[in-house]
């Protein structure tokens, strides 16, 4: 998945379980798989707030176009514990570059601007050179108005 944040990660977990019950759980962010030699190279395990709870936002500053993966260590009340590590998270906090939108005039042909339209019920655009950042371009949206901009 891709985020925009660079300001930390929304993380929420689940599927723990322990007879003796859940103790406590730890977070953790690293910049590969599985963390370096089992922990956190961006961010060390820290213990939650609220021992328990199974969300959080990991408040840390991240870097545009980064990949992070987020540990959760969850500690039984026995003391014993054990390691999950999400998927590849990857920060891409920059918005598509350039574009260009075009306007069809009454022949049929496309101009930058066309200062007058003909026909009252229909009005047709075109756009490209859009570039998508690290994680590309889910959806145009479309607004019609009377002023540029």
């Amino acid at each position: 998945p891709f985020q925009a944040a660079v300001n930390g990660v929304a993380a929420t977990w689940a599927d723990f379980a322990a007879a003796s019950g859940i103790a406590r759980y730890d977070v953790a962010l690293a910049s590969t798989a599985g963390g370096i030699a089992g922990d956190g190279d961006i961010l060390p395990f820290g213990a939650v707030r609220g021992a328990t709870q199974t969300s959080m936002f990991i408040q840390h500053a991240l870097q545009d176009r980064a990949s992070v993966y987020v540990g959760v260590r969850a500690t039984s009340r026995a003391g014993t514990s054990t390691v999950a590590w999400s998927g590849r998270i990857l920060v891409d906090a920059k918005p598509p570059e350039g574009g260009a939108v075009y306007d069809m005039n009454e022949n049929g042909s496309w101009d930058d601007d066309v200062e007058y339209f003909g026909n009252a019920t229909r009005i047709t655009a075109s756009w490209d050179d859009f570039r998508p950042g690290k994680s590309g371009i889910s959806d145009f949206l479309v607004g019609l108005g009377t002023f540029s901009g």
